[in-house]
């Protein structure tokens, strides 16, 4: 690791409260005797050799170290020990051969010598391993290897401010009727957390600007991944971070239509992963009544909130309830999810399918905008008697 404490932090981070963090290094500098072999030898050949040897390249090797690393990261419990690694060779080409293939510093060195060089290094460490010659007092006999990793472990305590990580992730659910500025401040939320160098995912599901795109009224749009009735977030997470790939948080638009199990995923993904989680959607659907998917992020979310832009029904008020219009008539019954959109003016000519947001009053009078013109434009009775 370049960055030891954050790299240690970020281990800390994603672990359990309870849970323990380990990890095990090379006694580079004593124990691994074969590699320490190795640099010597090469040293001996070319003391150049020298600032190349593991031993002062990979830090922390010793166990009070790895402890004081353990322990300045806020892990409890730390303990430090030692383990035996042993390998046997065939001969000393058996030994020799991999490290001309240049995989690792060892090789790497072997790769960029010169022939006579290398040819000296080969011979030096033949002698230095018993191996044909007499080896220096204290050398490994060839071509057996042992080796003592040191290995260090510590339990997570419940501190949510771990020297050198983030906060604890959260699910948080933005929720407010149609047109009060959900998939906007999805945006918004992806822009501010990508200024600050976090890397993120976007999913939407049944955007109103066609498939794997994150729209806003506003006129932004974002590329997306579409989430179907059997998308698996955590199947996709894991496998994207197993790959290599960075994930820090996940921006989930329209996630009402989600399936409960999709949510459910979602939760597990903030605890057993510690990735932030920012859902946005609506709570009702046309007929007042709570979206499974709603209603399970309402159950889990961690956080709660109503957005305060407030969208109104054409009579002024504050509008609660979304309600879906076919010819331009208000419908309480059909399918729960058909794609649409709403107007802040009633249309000349109303659209097939289209959706508007109401104050509770009118929902319940089924009062929707082009209704109340077509009132209003009716024409005054005669005065007759």
């Amino acid at each position: 690791m370049t960055d030891q404490q954050a790299g240690v932090g970020e281990l800390v981070r994603v672990t359990h409260r309870g849970g323990t963090v380990g990890a095990a290094v090379w006694d580079y500098a004593g124990e691994m005797t074969l590699l320490r072999t190795f640099w010597d030898a090469a040293a001996a050949v070319d003391p150049a050799a020298g600032e190349l040897d593991e031993a002062r390249q990979m830090q922390p090797s010793d166990a009070a170290a790895l402890g004081r690393l353990w322990s300045d990261a806020g892990l409890a419990d730390v303990r430090t020990s030692a383990a035996v690694v042993s390998a046997a060779y065939a001969d000393f080409d058996d030994l020799w051969q991999p490290l001309e293939t240049g995989v690792g510093p060892a090789g790497a060195h072997v790769a960029g010598l010169d022939p006579d060089r290398r040819d000296a290094l080969r011979t030096e460490l033949r002698r230095r391993l018993g191996v044909g010659g007499s080896p220096p007092s204290g050398s490994p006999r060839a071509p057996g290897s042992r080796s003592e990793p040191w290995q260090a472990d510590g339990r997570r305590t419940g501190r949510a401010d771990v020297r050198g990580s983030r906060p604890m992730a959260e699910l948080h659910f933005f929720t407010g009727t149609m047109d009060s500025g959900k998939s906007t401040l999805a945006l918004q939320t992806n822009h501010n957390h990508a200024q600050r160098g976090r890397v993120g995912r976007i999913f939407t599901a049944h955007d109103r600007a066609g498939e794997a795109t994150l729209s806003s009224r506003l006129g932004l749009t974002h590329e997306a991944i579409e989430v179907d009735d059997a998308f698996e977030f955590w199947r996709y997470v894991v496998t994207s971070l197993t790959q290599g790939g960075r994930i820090d948080y996940l921006i989930c638009d329209e996630a009402q239509f989600y399936t409960p199990d999709q949510i459910d995923q979602l939760a597990k993904i903030v605890d057993e992963l510690q990735l932030d989680v920012f859902a946005f959607g609506i709570l009702t659907d046309f007929r007042s009544v709570l979206f499974p998917g709603s209603a399970r992020l309402v159950e889990l979310a961690d956080r709660v909130n109503v957005l305060q832009v407030e969208a109104l029904c054409w009579c002024g008020k504050r509008a609660t309830h979304n309600a879906r219009t076919e010819y331009g008539v208000m419908v309480v019954e059909g399918e729960v999810i058909v794609v649409g959109d709403v107007d802040n003016e009633a249309p000349a000519e109303p659209e097939h399918v289209a959706y508007e947001v109401l104050c509770r009053q009118h929902h319940r009078r089924r009062l929707t905008a082009a209704r109340a013109k077509a009132v209003s434009l009716a024409p005054e009775p005669l005065p007759f008697g």
